[in-house]
């Protein structure tokens, strides 16, 4: 495919995206358990259906991002349903990946306007997936991270 613009053009775009991130999270890397079988002589790597067992790992806090809720209509034999999930926009430099988990979402605080932090998100809730946002074939703006747990059906 042809770029339709350059990347000089892509580095402004994020530099004029990035104030977009007014709010704040924490983020919860996973790491893969060590293959190492425990004292029964049983591997602990993999669980019992031979998925990789994973521990949390590194946790980075303040990360700038922006919570905000996504409307994705479903349609059913019953007829449509509208699911309400929640997104994280975070900048394309970010590390999130799925399976990671996310906490902590919350507002800045303002003393001179008086106003205390707001908390959008207490969590933990695990991504589900990441979606690099690069549009017209361009380097990549930001990345939108869907988030499983949060999330409210209407019918």
């Amino acid at each position: 495919m042809t770029q339709y613009f350059t990347p000089g053009v892509a580095e402004m775009l994020r530099h004029q995206v990035d104030p977009v991130f007014v709010h704040t999270y924490t983020l919860t890397q996973l790491a893969p358990t060590p293959d190492n079988p425990s004292t029964t002589g049983v591997d602990e790597s993999t669980d019992a259906w031979g998925s990789q067992v994973e521990a949390a790992g590194t946790q980075t806090t303040n990360l700038p991002c922006l919570y905000m809720e996504e409307s994705v209509v479903n349609v059913q034999p019953t007829g449509p349903v509208q699911i309400n999930r929640a997104v994280l926009l975070v900048p394309s430099t970010d590390v999130a990946s799925p399976g990671d988990y996310v906490s902590n979402v919350v507002t800045p605080a303002d003393p001179a306007h008086n106003v205390s932090q707001t908390i959008l998100l207490v969590g933990p809730v695990r991504i589900e997936d990441t979606h690099a946002v690069a549009p017209m074939n361009g380097g990549v703006i930001y990345k939108d991270c869907i988030l499983r747990e949060v999330a409210e059906v209407l019918g």
